[in-house]
């Protein structure tokens, strides 16, 4: 907020007897005083607005299972941010504010009417003005960090949430994982089973002859096949005790 001088002293009045006492010059700093509490006063009402509703947002916030597209938080980290912002500004001009009103009252205390009155009257409603202002300025900052630390808490919350549901999904992912190497195994006790056979088979067809020569050469077939699949089946049972 920018103050223009002139503007500021066209509703101030010098009052009389003030040019013999050069008490004249308070009268730019005490519009600027006055115009600067107007300010505060506005700002500081805005700001405890804000975080006012701030705060009934994030007590009646109900995060979402799974969380969706609106979530509050990141509106919520911004208007933390503007309200820290607000608040240094805040209280800067508050400090600007006391010294302001403490030069006035300075240099008003020299004129012989107001040492009989140490309390220059113009100064008393900004003086209320300061005194309310300290406990807001004093409560704003612990009310944010009580908001920031709540807007960690719901974070904290949906990531667990988020943390649970990724590790459900990898326990059944590991099910099915288990289930198809269950399969895949017994493919294996199948073909390892049934492979000393065929292969036996085909080595004795691939001899020729007839019904006859096959007939005469079965035991041939169980007694080297029948070796074959017992080694087979053994070696799969050593493996899976390994």
């Amino acid at each position: 907020m920018v103050f223009l001088p002139l503007a500021l002293l066209e509703t101030e009045t010098i009052q009389s007897g003030w040019r013999s006492t050069g008490l004249q010059i308070i009268s730019l700093p005490l519009a600027i005083a006055k115009a600067h509490a107007r300010y505060i006063a506005t700002s500081l009402t805005t700001a405890l607005a804000t975080i006012s509703r701030l705060e009934t947002e994030i007590t009646h916030h109900t995060p979402s299972q799974p969380p969706t597209t609106a979530d509050p938080t990141p509106n919520w980290t911004h208007t933390l941010h503007l309200l820290t912002t607000t608040l240094l500004a805040l209280e800067r001009r508050a400090r600007l504010q006391s010294q302001l009103l403490t030069s006035i009252s300075s240099l008003t205390s020299l004129h012989p009417h107001y040492k009989a009155h140490p309390t220059y009257s113009p100064l008393a409603p900004l003086h209320s003005l300061s005194e309310s202002w300290a406990f807001d300025l004093i409560t704003l900052p612990r009310r944010i960090a009580n908001a920031r630390a709540a807007i960690t808490f719901l974070l904290q919350q949906r990531n667990a949430a988020l943390n649970l549901r990724i590790a459900e999904a990898s326990r059944e992912m590991t099910q099915a994982a288990l289930r198809d190497n269950a399969t895949m195994k017994a493919i294996a006790i199948l073909t390892m089973v049934f492979l000393p056979s065929m292969a036996v088979a085909t080595w004795s067809s691939a001899g020729g002859g007839g019904g006859e020569v096959g007939s005469k050469w079965l035991w041939v077939f169980f007694a080297v096949a029948g070796p074959l699949t017992g080694g087979c089946g053994g070696v799969v049972g050593l493996d899976e005790e390994v």
